[in-house]
C-alpha cells in the first residue's frame, strides 16, 4: 500500500512500478530456496515469531495480493479493501473476510486461490511452449513445477508438504507477436490449474515468432522459454517493439538471469539477449540488471572469471556513457535514478573511464564536505564518487577526515551516505579500525548492523567482518540480546559470497558451534546459500567466461554431473555428521 499512496501523490515518479525491482524481484530470489517458507505457516515458539517474519511475509504477501489485484482491476480491488477494513474495524483482521469481499480470481474463489499461493512454499516454475500438434494447429503446452534450487545441499528436503501439490492457479496473459515489430499482437488469457496444460493458439493456423507470459510482471512464478523464443525477444527489443513495455523488459531479463544461474539456460542465451541493452532508456529494465548483475559479481569477484562478465558490460555501459550526458543532472527524477544506476554499475565493473571520473570530481565533494557547504555535484553521482574514490585512493588522511565527519554528523541521509563510502576502503587496517570504532561508541550502535552489511559487500571487508563477527559473537549478543533476529542477518551479510569448501566449513564449524537464538532460519539459509554457490561456481564458471567473452572451452574443463552429486554429497554428510552429533549430545 505504501507504494500506491506515494504513487498518487507523485505520479511522474512511478513509485508504484518500482515495487517491482524494490520488492518483487528480491522477494522472488529469496524465495527460490528449498529452506523458503510459506507465508501462512505454524508458528511454535516466541521466538519463531520475530524469526520467521521475514521478507516472505511482507513482499511475498504484497506480491500476491498485487497479482490478485492485476486480474481483479485496479478500482475493484481497492474497494474489496475498503469493504474489508470497514468490516474488520471493531474487531480482529481475517483473511477469510477479505477473500469474501474480493469473491473470484477470474473463475476461481478467491478463498481456494489465495489458499495455493498463501500456504505454499516457494513458487511455480511455468515452462511454456508453442508446438504444432497432428492436426496441423499451432498450441501453447504449459507445464507448472515448484521451483527451488537443485544447487542447494536441502535440495530434497520438504520443509513445509503442502495437500495442493505444488500446484497452483496460475492466471497467465500471453502476449503472442507475429513478428519482432508486430504493433498488435495476439493476447489471450489462460487459466492454469494443473500440472500440465494445453490449448490452440487464437484459430491455430499462425506460427507466431514470440511469444511473452506474465505482462507487466504481475504474476509472482518463473517463466522458461525454448531458446529460440529467447533469441527472437532479445531481436525484437532491438526492433524497438513496443508492446514490450519497460516492466515486460524488467520480466525479461529477470527470468533470463534465475534461469541461467540455475542451469536451465545457457549464459550465450543471457549474453546475446543482454545486448539490446545499449538502447535501453528506462529504469526498471537496468535496474533489475544491476541487482542481478551485482549479485553476480559478488560471488564471482574471488573468481577469474570476474574479468570476463565485466569487461562484457565495460564494453557495453562505456558506449551509453560516452553517448549521453550521464553525470550531468536531470529535472526528471526517473531519469536520475537510471543513471545513477548506470554510472554504479559501470564503476562496479571497474571501468576506468568512470573511475577516473569519480576521482575527478572528488575535490569539489571533499571541500563542500571539510567546509559544511552546499555540494554541487548532482544528486545522482554524489554517492558513486564518494564510493568509488575512497576504494580506490589509498590516502589514510582523506579517509580519516571522512570517518571524522561520519562521526560527528547528526543528518541521518548524510551520514548513512558517509558510513557507506568508508566501507569501501581496499585498506585493511582502515576497515579494521572502523569496525571496532563503531562496536565500541554506544552512540553510533544504530548503525552497527549496517557497517557489517556494507563491510560484508566489499572483498577486503567481508574476511575483517566475519573474523571479527566469530570472535566477538557473545560480545554481540550480550550486547543486543540472544533473541535478536539482526544477529542472523548479519551472518547472511557476511557470508552470503562465501563459495568454497574451506569457507562452507568454516560456517559449518562456527554454527555447530554455537547457539543459534532467533536465528536458526538464517544459519540454515546461509549454509544454503554458500553450498548454491559452491555448486554453481563449479558447474557454470568456465560457460561463463566463454559466453561473456566468445572464447572457446575445453571439453575436459566441464565438470561431470557425477562429480557434482558427489559434492553436494560431501558437504551434505559434513553437515549431517555435526548435526546428528549435536543431536546426540542432547540426550
Amino acid at each position: 500500500m505504501k507504494y500506491k499512496v506515494v504513487d498518487m501523490a507523485y505520479p511522474d515518479w512511478r513509485v508504484y512500478d518500482q515495487f517491482i525491482t524494490e520488492e518483487l524481484i528480491q522477494v522472488l530470489t529469496e524465495d527460490s530456496y528449498p529452506s523458503s517458507h510459506p507465508v501462512i505457516k505454524q508458528v511454535n515458539s516466541p521466538t519463531e515469531i520475530d524469526e520467521l517474519f521475514d521478507d516472505i511475509e511482507s513482499s511475498k504477501g504484497a506480491a500476491i495480493l498485487r497479482m490478485m489485484e492485476y486480474e481483479i482491476g485496479s478500482f475493484d480491488f481497492m474497494l474489496g479493501i475498503k469493504n474489508y477494513l470497514k468490516q474488520s474495524q471493531n474487531g480482529i483482521g481475517k483473511p477469510e473476510k477479505l477473500w469474501e469481499v474480493l469473491d473470484n480470481i477470474r473463475n476461481w474463489p478467491a478463498k481456494d486461490f489465495a489458499d495455493r499461493w498463501f500456504t505454499q512454499a516457494n513458487y511455480p516454475f511455468v515452462k511454456a511452449r508453442i508446438n504444432k500438434k497432428n492436426d496441423g494447429k499451432f498450441y501453447i503446452d504449459i507445464n507448472q513445477e515448484r521451483f527451488k534450487s537443485d544447487y542447494s545441499i536441502f535440495s530434497n528436503e520438504d520443509l513445509y508438504p503442502t495437500v495442493y501439490n505444488y500446484t497452483w492457479y496460475i492466471p497467465l496473459r500471453c502476449v503472442f507477436g507475429r513478428n519482432a515489430a508486430d504493433p498488435e499482437p495476439l493476447i489471450i488469457d489462460f487459466q492454469i490449474e494443473t500440472k500440465e496444460f494445453t490449448q490452440i493458439i487464437g484459430d491455430g493456423n499462425t506460427d507466431f515468432n514470440w511469444f511473452h507470459c506474465d505482462e507487466r510482471f504481475a504474476g509472482y512464478y518463473l517463466l522458461d522459454y525454448t531458446d529460440q523464443n529467447w533469441e527472437n525477444l532479445g531481436f525484437a527489443l532491438k526492433q524497438h517493439n513496443e508492446y514490450l513495455e519497460a516492466a515486460d523488459r524488467s520480466n525479461l531479463i529477470h527470468n533470463l538471469f534465475i534461469n541461467t544461474f540455475n542451469g536451465k539456460t545457457s549464459y550465450k542465451i543471457l549474453t546475446d539477449f543482454l545486448s539490446y541493452l545499449v538502447t535501453e532508456t528506462e529504469y526498471l529494465p537496468w535496474k533489475t540488471v544491476h541487482k542481478h548483475v551485482s549479485d553476480l559479481v559478488a560471488i564471482l569477484e574471488y573468481k577469474r572469471s570476474f574479468y570476463s562478465v565485466s569487461q562484457f558490460f565495460v564494453t557495453m555501459l562505456q558506449e551509453i556513457e560516452h553517448s549521453s550526458n550521464i553525470w550531468e543532472s536531470s529535472s526528471n527524477h526517473i531519469e536520475e535514478l537510471k543513471r545513477e544506476i548506470i554510472l554504479e554499475l559501470s564503476c562496479r565493473m571497474l571501468d576506468s573511464s568512470c573511475l577516473k571520473n569519480a576521482t575527478s570530481l572528488w575535490p569539489q565533494a571533499f571541500d563542500s564536505l571539510i567546509s559544511s557547504t552546499q555540494n554541487n555535484l548532482a544528486p545522482h553521482v554524489k554517492q558513486i564518487v564518494y564510493n568509488y574514490h575512497l576504494q580506490n585512493s589509498y590516502s589514510i588522511n582523506e579517509w580519516q577526515i571522512v570517518f571524522l565527519e561520519y562521526q560527528t554528523l547528526e543528518d541521518i541521509q548524510e551520514r548513512e551516505m558517509l558510513l557507506e563510502a568508508i566501507s569501501y576502503s581496499r585498506l585493511p587496517s582502515l576497515l579494521s579500525k572502523f569496525l571496532t570504532s563503531v562496536s565500541e561508541d554506544q552512540f553510533r550502535r544504530e548503525d552497527y548492523f549496517d557497517v557489517i552489511r556494507f563491510l560484508g559487500k566489499n572483498p577486503i571487508g567481508r574476511e575483517i567482518a566475519w573474523d571479527f563477527y566469530r570472535s566477538k559473537f557473545v560480545d554481540i549478543n550480550t550486547l543486543f540480546g540472544f533473541e535478536n533476529i539482526n544477529i542472523g542477518k548479519m551472518l547472511l551479510y557476511i557470508t552470503s559470497t562465501f563459495s568454497d569448501e574451506f569457507m562452507f566449513i568454516e560456517l559449518l564449524d562456527f554454527i555447530y558451534n554455537t547457539q543459534s537464538g532467533a536465528s536458526a532460519n538464517a544459519r540454515l539459509r546461509s549454509l544454503e546459500i554458500v553450498s548454491t554457490n559452491l555448486v554453481w561456481i563449479l558447474m557454470k564458471e568456465e560457460e561463463i567466461i566463454k559466453a561473456f567473452t566468445g572464447g572457446r572451452i575445453s571439453q575436459n574443463t566441464s565438470i561431470s554431473n557425477k562429480k557434482l552429486f558427489e559434492l553436494k554429497q560431501n558437504l551434505l554428510n559434513a553437515y549431517n555428521e555435526r548435526f546428528d552429533k549435536k543431536q546426540n549430545q542432547k540426550f
